[in-house]
């Protein structure tokens, strides 16, 4: 067995601790409830389509803990967006007196 020494290029060495090469992308799930309240941190998830599985479970589980806080008139609203901020999905709820 030949064993070749090779000497890392820039390129390799940027490559191997590249930390933003192999990540998930980020998703952000910004919540209106009264205020606007933004999601600073955000999820790493594999795609668009995890973003919206984990909006629903997360507006469900949201939702309930409100507790019958939420009134007539009164909206809550879910936005995700990709880690450039471009809107993916809007989730609505909006509780209306009938007329």
């Amino acid at each position: 067995m030949v064993r070749v020494d090779l000497e890392p290029s820039p390129i390799m060495e940027r490559a191997l601790t590249c930390q933003h090469c192999w990540r998930m992308p980020r998703y952000f799930f910004h919540v209106t409830h009264k205020r606007y309240e933004p999601d600073l941190e955000g999820e790493e998830l594999p795609d668009k389509h995890a973003a919206w599985h984990e909006a629903t479970v997360t507006a469900g589980k949201i939702l309930q803990g409100l507790d019958g806080k939420l009134t007539p008139d009164q909206g809550w609203r879910m936005e995700v967006t990709d880690e450039f901020q471009n809107t993916l999905y809007v989730l609505h709820i909006k509780a209306e007196k009938p007329k």
